[in-house]
């Protein structure tokens, strides 16, 4: 999974002069905690403003045109041009975090799965970076809203958004469901779980739920392949079950 993290304004502004536009310390906590273990990606500018180098317990991937002849830092710090990135991102399994600044985010969210956003109820006056504002990108959709916050008069709150990656996010129901491309195994069987799903009135979380274990339920075959797919949807599965525990947590906070 590849993920952006940042905090921005009502304008979707970052920062100024190489620094936050505000210093949340619950931001900085979600920060480390999502983080931690995990490859952070981020440009040199970026990687200049740490109060701290390298941040701890991650592997720091930092974009550069000029690395040092001589790092401190050799195991934990790999200093790479911004192709090299994207040819990595590509291909990765590994649990990557982008963490900034501007121009970092701009050439790799295309590569991005997920973005976690602490959104700040101000426009800040100086703002000189910004981050894409994926509110106005088809391809995303907010998909967790936190409850609202405040910490020193700044009011904010968490959301999570998702990449639309077409089947696994449709809203299922017969009339986009037929415009999906769906396995060959999957296909006999995909009106008849729609209408299960549309009967029992799952909603779009739990429906996928069922339509991807049930699809992961007709791969019987010893073929490698179908065995990987059957893995991906059973994922799939896990991540919309996931998704409802925690919509139905957030609504607990209203």
């Amino acid at each position: 999974m590849i993920s952006a993290i940042v905090a921005v304004d009502e304008n979707w502004g970052i920062g100024n002069n190489n620094k936050l536009l505000a210093h949340i310390p619950e931001d900085m906590k979600l920060f480390k905690k999502l983080t931690n273990g995990c490859i952070v990606i981020m440009g040199s500018k970026t990687w200049e403003s740490l109060p701290k180098r390298p941040l701890p317990n991650r592997y720091n991937i930092v974009i550069t045109k000029n690395p040092p002849a001589v790092s401190e830092w050799e195991d934990e710090v790999h200093y790479i041009g911004l192709e090299q990135v994207k040819n990595f991102l590509a291909t990765t399994k590994e649990e990557v975090f982008v963490i900034g600044g501007g121009a970092i985010y701009k050439e790799l969210l295309p590569y991005c799965d997920c973005a976690y956003v602490t959104k700040i109820h101000h426009a800040f006056d100086n703002v000189d970076t910004y981050f894409p504002n994926i509110d106005n990108v088809l391809e995303w959709e907010i998909d967790i809203v936190g409850c609202k916050k405040k910490y020193d008069n700044i009011e904010y709150h968490f959301c999570v958004y998702r990449k639309n990656k077409g089947e696994e996010f449709m809203v299922m129901n017969k009339k986009n469901f037929d415009d999906v491309q769906s396995p060959k195994h999957y296909t006999d069987t995909k009106i008849e779980v729609i209408d299960y799903i549309e009967d029992k009135n799952l909603g779009f979380c739990l429906g996928n739920v069922v339509k991807y274990v049930s699809r992961a339920g007709k791969k019987h075959s010893a073929d490698k392949t179908d065995k990987e797919k059957a893995i991906q949807d059973l994922k799939k599965a896990e991540w919309y079950l996931k998704r409802r525990i925690r919509e139905l947590e957030e609504e607990l906070c209203d």
